[in-house]
């Protein structure tokens, strides 16, 4: 009987199909959806101004700019005048959590106001973008995908199911009741 009990266990506790251990964090998805926003043929020598965009954000673009050979300027740089400018404003990046059970929704949101100044001062590209993208997640992984010093990376969880707010605290209940029944029980 005890055996039974065990394997009963062990079934109901086996965790079920694993997370692919390429999840990419919600940091990354958000990086991806910025750089999905950027012109496709942004190169050569670049000033970069992003107001008001989280630092983890122009490091990606900074990263994905010189890993495609464009030179970055600073803006008190004597080079910046002859620079094609970059500028990323508006910026709003948003992880939320949708479902029930323990298979859950991921839906990335990202809004940003893109242009592009040629050195000349033409305007090569503007781009009010927005991005969504969804894909699931398993529910045990998300603090793991989470960053807590980075406000946008900490998604809003699906609210709990009425059966949860009520069975919990009546199983809680009903635990500490039978506890004490056994106790006085057995005292006797």
């Amino acid at each position: 009987m005890v055996r039974l009990i065990s394997l009963a266990f062990l079934l109901i506790a086996a965790p079920t199909a694993a997370q692919p251990v390429d999840t990419p964090t919600n940091r990354v998805v958000l990086e991806r959806l910025t750089l999905d926003c950027l012109p496709p043929d942004l190169g050569g020598s670049i000033l970069i101004s992003a107001q008001g965009v989280p630092s983890f954000v122009v490091d990606a673009i900074r990263r994905d700019l010189l890993a495609a050979g464009a030179t970055i300027w600073t803006a008190d740089s004597p080079n910046a005048a002859t620079a094609s400018q970059l500028e990323l404003g508006g910026w709003t990046g948003r992880i939320d959590l949708a479902g029930r059970g323990r298979q859950l929704d991921r839906i990335a949101t990202l809004a940003a106001d893109v242009r592009w100044t040629r050195a000349d001062g033409s305007i090569a590209y503007v781009d009010a973008c927005r991005r969504t993208a969804t894909d699931r997640i398993d529910r045990r992984i998300i603090a793991s995908l989470e960053d807590p010093l980075i406000a946008e990376t900490v998604a809003t969880r699906p609210a709990p199911s009425r059966l949860r707010r009520w069975s919990e605290p009546l199983i809680a209940g009903g635990a500490v009741v039978v506890g004490i029944l056994l106790l006085f029980s057995v005292r006797s």
